[in-house]
């Protein structure tokens, strides 16, 4: 249908139609049931995009061309990209020293293993769209508006072009718990890690405002050029890891995971042990994945 050739009446019908559209495409997509190809929404789009040109008072209000990203739905759930797979247990050194053995000459990042609420946090063309929870691992919960509200460590907009996924941990620092608990004497948290999940499975942010959060990233996939080494990455582009360090064989990693455990109770974060992963993003991904867990990472 020519845009020219509608009447004012039409064109209003037909830029609602449209923008109805594009918002249930966006909404199926985000769900991980896309509903058309990319050529066909695009082509829906520059429609849209086309008839607000030509008839600018009646374009839609909200307007889906200025939106970026997923429909803002608490709770509604979200489909990986790729799934938020468990890490394989260790707990003997021979089992570091074979993990060294698999990737030979490979750098090997050693990190707390924090114990919070891993999330999944997406910007696209630099802006924060999306934070879903690890779920299932295949789908998690959309909670971008709590996160927005009540998580540090996550930037609204991150230096990169294209689609940025940073996989981590929030948690409820320990002196936040303290403080917490010291001002509600008559509601205290439990514990920080049940804390936190609490604080993002709540149904309004308004309503669990003072408790604070904190992201630390594990994990970084982009489209844009990054740095290789995982821990420059994502402080390049303003994320923060948790005391990451960087290991040339099994000796030092040993060293680290000791130096881990014997500093747990000087931490402002509960942890569950000490995570090994290839330092290198590129060697990381090579690496692929077992049914349940990746290869890259112990």
């Amino acid at each position: 249908m020519g845009v020219g050739s509608l009447t004012t009446v039409n064109a209003g019908e037909r830029i609602q139609e449209l923008a109805d559209q594009i918002v249930a495409l966006r909404d199926a997509y985000y769900r991980g049931s896309p509903l058309v190809a990319d050529a066909e929404y695009d082509a829906i789009e520059d429609e849209l995009r086309a008839l607000i040109e030509a008839n600018p008072g009646l374009a839609p209000d909200p307007n889906p061309l200025e939106q970026v990203g997923a429909p803002t739905v608490l709770h509604a759930p979200v489909r990986h990209s790729r799934p938020m797979l468990s890490l394989e247990k260790a707990t003997k050194p021979d089992q570091v020293v074979a993990f060294f053995g698999r990737f030979p000459g490979q750098p090997v990042a050693v990190m707390p293993k924090l114990d919070g609420l891993s999330l999944a946090v997406v910007y696209e063309e630099g802006t924060l769209v999306r934070a879903v929870t690890r779920g299932d691992g295949t789908t998690g919960d959309d909670v971008t508006p709590l996160v927005r509200a009540l998580v540090d460590g996550v930037p609204e907009r991150v230096d990169a072009p294209g689609r940025v996924e940073v996989r981590g941990e929030a948690v409820m620092l320990r002196s936040t718990f303290a403080a917490y608990n010291t001002a509600h004497p008559d509601k205290p948290l439990i514990n920080p890690r049940n804390a936190a999940a609490g604080t993002l499975r709540a149904k309004d942010s308004a309503a669990v405002a003072e408790r604070r959060l904190q992201f630390f990233g594990f994990d970084l996939d982009t489209s844009a050029e990054a740095a290789a080494d995982l821990g420059q990455a994502l402080r390049a582009l303003g994320l923060e890891a948790a005391d990451m360090q960087i290991c040339a064989d099994a000796e030092q990693a040993q060293a680290a995971i000791a130096e881990i455990e014997e500093s747990r109770n000087e931490r402002d974060y509960d942890l569950d042990g000490a995570v090994l992963r290839l330092a290198d993003r590129t060697a990381y991904a090579a690496a692929g994945t077992r049914s349940s867990s990746p290869r890259g990472a112990l």
